[in-house]
């Protein structure tokens, strides 16, 4: 059994005071250590006491203190008001000083634990000196001769602005008898004398501490000097004694400057006790939280098949796990072992002592989806309840789960976005969204217009929180009840501290207040505090001790934190005045993690890959520390786990056993199978219901390219997800300019198109523009193009048909419309050898069909490129074999429907002379990228000049098609078909 170090603290205070122990005052680094001492003493006690006060050292200030600590939002507010009896600038308002002002008054509470008053007035002379000094360089020697509106005449002058409130906002927060934490710290050594007869406290005992601002070492050395204190230390002679170890940098600090002999607290635990280290790398955040999940579920087998489950849950100091990076309590959360077959209650023996940040709730982000949603509205000036959301931002509120899935109006949510994704809703009408919401309550809370008031926002979110509080009702979840609990507090106050000092905001100003709150909002977990297994964070682990400790993320950056410091005071005058920086942050978090092998057993230390997703960068140089001094007698291989390095050279240091792993998961050993789908009895029926309904060209193209991909779209009619579309794709803009030409001449299907209506409609771009917008409205959907790239796109669009209304008139016109935008059709039987004949609808839709020199055109229009090379072909059959020339097929299969309908006479619009045997069938393409192409055809070297011919040589090819898609032993997979049945020369 490890004997704890506050349990020894708590022996030796209660061996000197016993029943009079609670005239006493304990201190400690964490509220989290106050709860384990009070569980010792009563331990120790083992009878009815009057305990002492134990509290951390924020907590005994702000009790002894004489003045009224106040709220971190309040004291921004206050700081504001006072930096602007400087700083006259209108510019500068509220909404830029907010990022400013929290570093401020980090600033202002650092100063005043450091430095006294006079040095702290020296700091801020230093510090305009040093910015005078830049500005001279910055002019090379000239005169200082700043313009009015220079923007460096504002960064120099900030620095007196500085210095002045600084004094101010002292000053008049004193006179107000109030004050920030730093001032506090401050205010209590003044009066350290007194505190002992007005607090009728008998003795002061400090425990753990490590890393102390000049104040708080003033506070203890004043306090042991008086002799009414005890300070008790927690170190190690593997650290202490090296004088370039980091971990001991303050306590061999205090050693030399005022500390007594602390003989009494040093021992050497790290080298007499082994500790079985295993450093495990992972690929990435998940990963390791699962894998601490498994590491508990071992723990808890071994602890059954030991049958020790009794004395597991008696235990205050099992396993902790500690996240340095805290957002991985989530995942770490959900990788716990089930309830199940470990003998012992989960609930019973795990505790969390961290909260969970609120940023890392789903609550965070629908207050931040709401935030963006109000950005983006577009007001109605009719109507003004009537306002237009944007369909992003309403997506991203109906689909997030508390909306989704919570309260009875689920179906109501997915007609809504059904709705707005088939009719492309760029922004929706709030009028709409009521009616087709079913009048969901929820709606009307949600979608509200704040109309740029910061009243009315603070307003809606009250509605907001009580309309979700009501839907949360359950017990399983109470976590989002406590979220939205908090919330409410934070606004409130927030709400409060606006009236009370008459502040108007804007609404960015009041979204900057808002997650910087809401950022520093925790729910605690409640549960057994304290259990055999702890999760925690680093800084709560001060002072306990476990006898095995998992550490997840030792990546720099969070082990340790890295140079992130939130001060406008230069790194080297903070050096200059004693002040802390990264590095002294980097020496008090190695005692930290030193301090972890005082008494453990096993320590197992996670590291992933280095990646800025995961939020750490390469492998913690603890570790690598830790593997030069420690030795070892030899590697252990850990159960499903494989040790990448067999052999080690063994360093001097404590013997122990080092492992070092790399987690691998075990893959399939079978290679990636391509996709295939059997055609079974129910199948072939499909695909024969398919083909009679008919199939287009495009469809017979797809099944050439890739069959499953035919098998999905065609046959399942598996459509893909619609997405709404805001800027025009290349489909769109087709469809544009087909459904433009086509209400264009409209009105001339049957009669005889001139040169001069041709240039007339190119002319006229009042009319090209109202007729695309019509387009744009009624077919396409509600795309916007009255701005940025869509706008763009649509001009496009008008200049190149102008230019082809001026083409057609120059190279084609005089010429008889015969139709256009219409669908044709044709039956055929084919007789295949797998059963019963199959009947074939070949169907497409004519872009235009036109009569010009006697040549009966079928016509399609294309907005993209083409390549010659692939407009060509031999033979029919080629076509099966190169998918990249689908062009063909289609214009082959179009000209094909073409002569079968005027065959049965279903063409309309013909001149009265005409007859196939004096016209001419062709098909072909105009290119709108390749205008100067003109009429664009296929070349198939063996095609017969004969129609009859023609047609039956197209019928071979789509038999070719029925007969492979047919057969029952040629899967659909996402190659393409090697038509086996085909018999090549």
């Amino acid at each position: 059994m490890i004997q704890p170090f506050l349990k020894k603290v708590a022996e030796d205070l209660y061996n000197r005071f016993g029943n009079q122990i609670g005239d006493t005052f304990v201190i400690l680094p964490s509220r989290r250590a106050c709860m384990y001492f009070r569980y010792y003493l009563a331990e120790i006690a083992s009878k009815n006491l009057l305990a002492p006060e134990i509290m951390s050292m924020d907590d005994f200030i702000g009790k002894v203190c004489d003045y009224q600590i106040v709220d971190r939002v309040s004291l921004l507010f206050e700081l504001y008001q006072t930096y602007k009896k400087f700083d006259k600038d209108e510019q500068h308002n509220l909404e830029k000083f907010i990022p400013l002002g929290g570093a401020m008054l980090n600033d202002f509470g650092m100063i005043d634990k450091n430095l006294n008053q006079k040095k702290a007035e020296e700091l801020f002379e230093y510090l305009e000196e040093v910015k005078a000094m830049e500005r001279w360089a910055q002019e090379l020697g000239a005169p200082p001769e700043l313009k009015e509106n220079s923007t460096l005449k504002e960064y120099f002058a900030f620095w007196t602005y500085l210095r002045d409130t600084y004094k101010q906002f002292r000053k008049d927060l004193l006179a107000r008898n109030s004050c920030y934490s730093g001032l506090a710290y401050r205010l209590v050594y003044d009066k350290l004398d007194n505190i002992f007869e007005e607090e009728q406290i008998h003795h002061i005992a400090f425990a753990g501490f490590n890393q102390l601002t000049v104040i708080e070492e003033d506070i203890l050395k004043k306090l042991q000097n008086s002799g009414k204190a005890t300070l008790y230390w927690d170190s190690d002679e593997f650290y202490l004694n090296n004088k370039r170890h980091e971990a001991g940098d303050y306590l061999r600090k205090f050693t030399k400057s005022w500390l007594k002999d602390i003989s009494k607290f040093q021992h050497q635990s790290i080298e007499n006790n082994p500790i079985e280290i295993d450093i495990i790398h992972v690929n990435n955040n998940v990963t390791q939280a699962k894998l601490v999940g498994d590491l508990i579920s071992q723990t808890l087998e071994e602890i059954k098949a030991q049958n020790t489950q009794k004395t597991f849950l008696r235990s205050m100091n099992h396993t902790a796990v500690l996240l340095p990076d805290e957002s991985l309590l989530q995942p770490l959360l959900h990788s716990l072992p089930y309830q199940n077959d470990f003998g012992v209650d989960l609930g019973k023996c795990v505790n969390i002592t961290m909260g969970m940040s609120m940023q890392q709730n789903p609550i965070y982000d629908l207050i931040d989806a709401i935030f963006r949603m109000q950005e983006n509205v577009k007001p109605d000036a009719n109507d003004p309840d009537n306002f237009r959301i944007y369909h992003k931002d309403l997506l991203k509120i109906i689909q997030h789960p508390f909306v989704k899935f919570f309260g009875e109006f689920k179906e109501a949510h997915q007609k809504v976005q059904n709705s707005i994704q088939s009719e492309n809703m760029i922004y929706i009408s709030r009028k709409w969204l009521m009616e087709h919401s079913e009048i969901h309550p929820g709606y009307a809370v949600i979608f509200q217009y704040w109309e740029k008031d910061t009243s009315v926002a603070i307003e809606y979110f009250y509605q907001f929180i009580e309309y979700f509080s009501a839907l949360f009702s359950e017990d399983t979840e109470a976590l989002e009840s406590q979220f939205l609990f908090q919330f409410y507090t934070t606004l409130k106050r927030l709400d409060d501290i606006l009236q009370k000092n008459n502040e108007k905001i804007s609404l960015r100003t009041f979204r900057q207040f808002v997650y910087e709150l809401v950022k520093n909002v925790k729910v605690p977990f409640t549960g057994e505090p304290i259990t055999p297994i702890q999760i925690m964070g680093m800084l709560e682990s001060r002072t306990l001790d476990f006898e095995n400790v998992i550490i997840l993320s030792c990546n720099e950056g969070l082990l340790p934190q890295g140079k992130t410091t939130d001060s406008i005071i230069p790194f080297d005058l903070r050096v200059k005045n004693n002040m802390p920086t990264h590095q002294e942050n980097d020496a008090s978090f190695a005692y930290t993690f030193y301090r972890l092998f005082h008494q453990a057993k096993k320590i197992t230390l996670i590291y992933t890959e280095p990646s800025g997703s995961t939020g750490g960068g390469e492998k913690s140089r603890f570790l690598n520390q830790i593997e030069e001094e420690f030795g070892y007698y030899n590697l252990q291989k850990g159960e499903n786990r494989q040790v990448i390095f067999n052999q080690l050279q063994a360093t001097e240091g404590p013997k122990g056993i080092i492992c070092k792993q790399q987690l691998t998961m075990q893959l399939p050993e079978k290679g990636k199978q391509d996709r295939l789908v059997k055609k079974d009895d129910k199948i072939i029926e499909l695909i024969r219901e398919r083909l009679k309904k008919g199939v287009s060209p495009s469809a017979i193209n797809m099944y050439i390219a890739s069959p499953l991909n035919f098998f999905h779209r065609s046959v399942l009619r598996l459509d893909e997800i619609t997405e709404i579309e805001e800027d025009l794709n290349h489909r769109t803009f087709g469809t544009l300019m087909h459904e433009t030409i086509d209400e264009l001449l409209k009105d001339s299907i049957g009669k005889q198109v001139d040169a001069q209506l041709l240039e007339t409609i190119a002319k006229d771009e009042k009319l090209v523009n109202a007729v695309m917008e019509s387009v744009i409205s009624k077919k396409i959907g509600k795309i916007v193009s009255e701005q940025g790239k869509n706008f763009l796109l649509r001009r496009v669009a008008e200049r190149l048909l102008q230019q082809f209304m001026l083409q057609q008139a120059e190279s084609a016109a005089p010429f008889l419309l015969v139709d256009q935008e219409s669908f044709y059709k044709h039956y055929i039987k084919v007789s295949i050898p797998f059963g019963e004949p199959v009947v074939l609808c070949i169907s497409g839709k004519a872009d235009r069909i036109d009569i010009l020199n006697k040549e009966i055109r079928i016509v399609d229009y294309k907005t993209g490129n083409f390549n010659p090379a692939k407009l060509k072909v031999g033979n029919v059959t080629e076509l099966f074999y190169e998918p990249e020339k689908e062009k063909i097929v289609q214009l082959l299969l179009y000209k094909y429907i073409l002569i079968k309908n005027l065959k049965a006479g279903k063409i309309r619009n013909l001149p009265s002379d005409f007859n196939l045997n004096t016209y001419k069938v062709t098909s072909g393409f105009y290119f709108f990228r390749k205008m100067k192409s003109d009429f664009v055809k296929y070349a198939l070297q063996d095609e017969p000049d004969d129609l009859n011919e023609f047609c039956e040589m197209t019928e071979g090819f789509l038999k070719d098609f029925v007969i492979d898609v047919m057969d029952p032993e040629n899967p659909f997979t996402e190659k393409p078909s090697v038509f086996k049945h085909i018999k090549q020369e």
